[in-house]
């Protein structure tokens, strides 16, 4: 996982608050109600199979996802260099996590991206290739230089955790 910069300045406090204090799409329940789970599940590397591989319950909530959809205000990622993006506001309460896995390559030259929107708090935990991160600061965007590493999050803290994740791929796709 690499450090690409500081976005800091982007982060709006009104983004925080709202997703703070509204419901998003609850992870991987409300997929799994609407049938969108295979959908969903093939994003982070296998099909539906781990969740059943694992007994994990697919009526649980492990976090709770924001898009374009589910948001009153438009996000501007103009100072991204490419020009095809796919993001989320993934919401982790305390408790919640997304287990360890790897992530689907599913765009020509796409790149992962993960952004915090609110600086470290012990118990905000991320895995990536055997390693754990901390001491982020709100706007760090670091990328997912291997495709393959195994990774996953949880919060162990008792304060919610916001964060971006961030998916572009050029034109040629």
């Amino acid at each position: 996982m690499k450090l690409l910069g500081n976005y800091k300045d982007w982060i709006q406090q009104e983004w925080i608050d709202y997703c703070i204090n509204h419901t998003g799409q609850r992870m991987p329940k409300d997929y799994y109600d609407s049938g969108e789970l295979d959908y969903a599940t093939h994003d982070v590397g296998e099909r539906l199979e781990w969740f059943t591989k694992w007994g994990i319950d697919p009526n649980t909530t492990f976090l709770e996802r924001f898009d374009s959809s589910d948001l009153p205000f438009n996000l501007d990622f103009s100072w991204l260099p490419e020009k095809n993006v796919r993001w989320g506001v993934l919401k982790y309460k305390p408790g919640g996590y997304m287990p360890l896995h790897s992530d689907d390559v599913r765009f020509k030259n796409e790149r992962r991206l993960w952004m915090p929107m609110q600086d470290y708090v012990e118990g905000h935990m991320v895995l990536h290739d055997g390693e754990y991160f901390k001491n982020w600061k709100a706007g760090d965007l670091f990328h997912f230089d291997n495709p393959d590493a195994k990774h996953g999050f949880a919060n162990i803290s008792g304060i919610t955790r916001l964060v971006f994740t961030i998916v572009v791929f050029p034109d040629e796709n």
